[in-house]
């Protein structure tokens, strides 16, 4: 990954993700999501993802990464209303062809709800700051090259919280966000060695988001890991740290660094 030099580019949109994590003797553990087994075939079906979501400029209120973050874990573990969202907007570019959602029906009772959000409060709890990046999306996965903003916020889980969040996972069959009832998705924890033995796919170059994490110390890794880093990297992404500038502020100051967001209308 290289130091970006351009700065004039315009942002199509910002995206801001949580990654959780857990530390154990062993091995570093990852709570991820996975695509459903249909998601833009043959790029992202069944990829790994890090929790989060999108900001567009004009159609959603936050003034900042963290508030969006925020927002995203709250809607996703049942903390706060999720409204209908169109991908096909966020990206200004038809990128998938079904955007149906199933309706979130009472699949949880009361008691399980809860402890799904249970689970939300926990993550926010304690989460800081990662990293910064430039995402630059390529053809033929995409119509046109697409760049975007994204920041990374990561949180470390205590064992307990772990464990409540691993048996969660079980008891519900990776069925605990609201994306995984609406559209096939799974809430998984998996690790590095896993990772580099079975070769998943990841979306949106989050194979080299992680990466750059664990090169970087921003996550922890435990010293008997090598290598450090996603074996396995997705070509048609490209990914640019950001260096020296941080999103914890708000989407106005970035603006004012010169790379303005633009307004994507929905599409006709």
């Amino acid at each position: 990954m290289k130091e970006l030099r351009n700065l004039n580019r315009q942002l199509n949109h910002h995206a801001a993700v949580l990654l959780p994590y857990y530390l154990a003797e062993e091995q570093v553990h990852f709570v991820l999501e996975q695509k459903d087994p249909n998601f833009r075939k043959p790029y992202f079906d069944g990829a790994l993802n890090i929790i989060g979501g999108n900001w567009n400029k004009g159609l959603n209120p936050e003034q900042s990464p963290l508030e969006t973050m925020m927002r995203e874990v709250n809607e996703e573990f049942w903390r706060a209303y999720e409204g209908p969202e169109s991908l096909n907007t966020i990206l200004g570019q038809k990128f998938v062809e079904d955007e149906k959602t199933k309706p979130l029906l009472a699949a949880y009772d009361h008691s399980k709800v809860r402890q799904i959000q249970q689970i939300g409060a926990m993550l926010l709890d304690g989460a800081k700051y990662g990293a910064d990046f430039y995402v630059t999306a390529l053809p033929p996965l995409m119509k046109t090259p697409l760049e975007y903003g994204l920041t990374v916020f990561t949180k470390e889980l205590s064992g307990e919280e772990y464990e409540f969040i691993a048996e969660t996972i079980k008891q519900l069959k990776n069925k605990v966000r609201t994306d995984d009832l609406k559209r096939d998705g799974s809430t998984v924890i998996t690790n590095l060695a896993r990772i580099n033995a079975d070769n998943p796919k990841f979306a949106w170059g989050y194979d080299q988001v992680l990466s750059y994490l664990l090169e970087n110390g921003i996550v922890p890794c435990n010293k008997a890991e090598e290598p450090r880093s996603v074996l396995r990297r997705m070509g048609l992404i490209q990914i640019e740290p950001c260096l020296g500038l941080t999103w914890e502020r708000s989407y106005e100051a970035l603006e004012r660094t010169g790379r303005e967001y633009k307004i994507n209308e929905p599409k006709k």
